[in-house]
């Protein structure tokens, strides 16, 4: 079915530029559309939606420049004769970001047409028509430009393939006809990526047809453009997929730095000089670019086949035995007033013994140590549970309900009653809690794309608490569509759990996409209120929060690019950061802490509701009066929420 979408896509696109008709075709391609309209593009479960909010082109900013007439040319062209036939029409690459090179630069475009269009082809000739009448507008803007309109059947959305023009394209994009917002549901295509840089990998080393001696200025301004492609072809072959521009931060080579020279140049210097600013060997330079490209393709294609720590099942009695251990070790433990796990064991072996014990307001009868599980002292505890218990003195613990709805279960002690929330409060929990969690998972996600070798079990144990969040949008936006990502990631643990291997960085990447789709549509809903303060925000020294006011940079595919191993940089809507400045205004230790970590580039203004506002400052008063406690005795972990200011203040004391 792949490959029928693909064939009908690239016969649309020969057919449509073609300067002959060609009936056959015509009736070919729109009997092929009819089949899969009445069978469908794909299957919707391998899917990821996307969601971008487009941006008119403004075409007073093209005043004084020798494409205004063009475009308001083609934007009355297109509102006038194309409307019955497309459904988006899409302005994209420099001309559409203003960093154009005159002489140089091409108008490129790319069409979403109308199923009903593809679907007959009495109307695929209307249309065909019509697009023939603008093709002379693309020349006038360059003689020398290469292609025509890029044209995709718009039910192509619904199992939309990367390949035929890159999301990030579109994010910078502007639109000329449309609706205000587009939604891809991205399929898997890497096969397709890695097919493209092949076929262009295949015209550049065309020596006939770009041979020094014999090439032409309409061709060396093709091979031109396709050399200055590879970067971005490149990436996307290795898994990253990249605006244009950022492809040359991250793959740099000697020639493109001389094509991009012959760019700038092209239409002030003859052919001949400007084949000597590229130097009369570019063949030779281009083929061995191209074997550099293609060996670190291979060798990302192997690091993309390494998963390490495979999960093992565990019976559920080992848990049992885990908390009887750890009752026992502190039923004697005068200091403790009660043992409650939170949480559910939903896949043994994966899931986490998770336990917070509460003591008394003043420790007497124990020492850290005690709160520490090792190997020696708990056999089993050690098997299911994280290295350190959560502390919580008795007073404290009655608030815990403002950090989360936390399922709670006495395991041993006294029950201790917990203070309720008002109906406001309880909102203001979901919405705090989805703002402080989604960006913090977001990285550990980001990250585990980057590793050499893949952790499958702590993996798929982040990729449950992830989705716990993305369950917590669902709920806040009424959009079903984020909560169903739980069914695939518990699938995957069942079939990890029964050594049924199945791609879990595929799956992780999607969750990714899912992550910013949910933080869009959570920060439109309870965070829309302009804010021109950008800054970033360091949890653990390589998570890096990017807050910034530029749209096209709160971009999934930036963050898993431009992390590394080292540091995760994940960009986000900067009407976020007012939620992280009230936090950091509070007094406490931990609030002093995240203003060493939060840096802003100008004097920021909080600008969100009185009511969230307050419910933040008794959430971070809680979380001080946490830290405070274990603090004082000389706890240097078991904090439940905010952990990473903590220690990094611990590390700040040691230096």
């Amino acid at each position: 079915m792949i490959e029928e979408q693909n064939e009908l896509y690239y016969s649309l696109n020969h057919y449509l530029n073609s300067e002959d008709d060609n009936p056959e075709l015509a009736l070919k391609i729109a009997r092929g559309y009819q089949k899969m309209f009445r069978r469908g593009f794909g299957v919707p479960e391998q899917t990821t939606r996307l969601t971008l909010k487009t941006t008119l082109l403004n075409l007073k900013k093209y005043r004084g420049t020798p494409f205004y007439k063009i475009l308001m040319r083609l934007s009355g062209f297109v509102h006038r004769e194309l409307t019955p036939f497309v459904s988006y029409f899409f302005i994209h690459g420099s001309l559409a970001t203003l960093d154009y090179v005159p002489g140089f630069s091409d108008l490129d475009t790319f069409v979403f047409v109308k199923k009903d269009t593809c679907g007959q082809p009495e109307k695929l000739k209307q249309f065909k028509d019509k697009l023939a009448l603008a093709q002379n507008l693309l020349k006038e803007i360059d003689p020398n430009g290469h292609h025509g309109f890029l044209c995709c059947n718009e039910a192509n959305l619904n199992h939309y393939c990367n390949a035929y023009m890159p999301i990030p394209v579109f994010r910078n994009a502007k639109i000329l006809l449309g609706p205000k917002r587009i939604a891809f549901h991205l399929r898997d295509s890497q096969t397709e990526h890695e097919q493209v840089f092949e076929r262009f990998a295949r015209i550049l080393l065309d020596k006939k047809r770009f041979a020094p001696n014999a090439v032409t200025t309409f061709g060396f301004k093709y091979f031109i453009s396709v050399l200055l492609l590879m970067p971005t072809l490149y990436l996307q072959a290795r898994g990253s997929i990249l605006y244009k521009k950022h492809a040359f931060k991250l793959y740099t080579h000697s020639l493109l730095d001389k094509a991009t020279l012959v760019r700038k140049n092209f239409s002030r210097k003859s052919l001949k000089k400007l084949i000597l600013l590229l130097g009369q060997d570019y063949l030779s330079q281009t083929k061995n670019m191209v074997k550099e490209m293609k060996r670190g393709i291979k060798t990302q294609k192997h690091q993309d086949s390494l998963y390490i720590n495979s999960p093992r099942l565990v019976s559920i009695s080992v848990y049992e035995k885990a908390r009887r251990e750890l009752i026992k070790k502190f039923e004697n433990n005068h200091d403790v007033a009660a043992i409650y796990e939170y949480g559910r064991i939903q896949s043994p072996g994966i899931s986490d013994l998770d336990l917070i014990v509460v003591t008394q307001s003043n420790l007497k009868s124990s020492q850290p140590a005690d709160y520490t599980i090792t190997t020696e002292e708990f056999p089993y505890a050690s098997r299911v549970a994280t290295g350190t218990l959560m502390v919580v003195n008795k007073k404290d613990f009655a608030d815990i309900q403002l950090f989360d709805e936390v399922n709670l279960k006495l395991l041993y002690g006294e029950k201790i009653p917990l203070n309720r929330l008002s109906a406001s409060d309880l909102k203001y929990r979901e919405i705090a809690s989805v703002a402080d969690w989604l960006p913090e998972r977001l990285t550990r996600l980001t990250r585990m794309l980057k590793q050499p070798r893949f952790d499958i079990r702590n993996s798929l144990l982040y990729l449950r608490s992830f989705c716990y969040v993305l369950e917590r949008v669902s709920k806040l936006t009424g959009d079903p569509y984020f909560a169903q990502m739980t069914h695939e990631v518990l699938k995957a643990r069942s079939l990890w759990l029964n050594r049924k291997a199945t791609d879990l960085r595929y799956l992780v990447m999607r969750l990714v996409y899912t992550g910013y789709e949910a933080m869009a549509a959570f920060t439109d809903r309870f965070f829309n209120k302009p804010c021109r303060t950008e800054g970033e925000l360091l949890l653990f020294p390589w998570q890096r929060i990017l807050f910034t006011a530029n749209a096209a940079e709160v971009d999934p595919d930036l963050a898993i690019s431009f992390s590394t191993l080292d540091t995760t940089t994940l960009p986000v809507s900067s009407t976020l950061l007012p939620h992280f400045l009230t936090y950091s205004r509070q007094p406490g230790v931990l609030s002093r802490q995240m203003r060493k970590q939060l840096k802003t580039n100008m004097r920021p203004q909080t600008n969100i509701n009185r009511g969230y506002e307050n419910f933040l400052k008794k959430k971070m008063d809680l979380a001080n009066r946490y830290a405070d406690f274990l603090l004082a005795n000389d706890l240097k972990t078991g904090l439940y929420r905010f952990g990473f200011y903590l220690q990094s203040y611990l590390k700040s004391l040691k230096n």
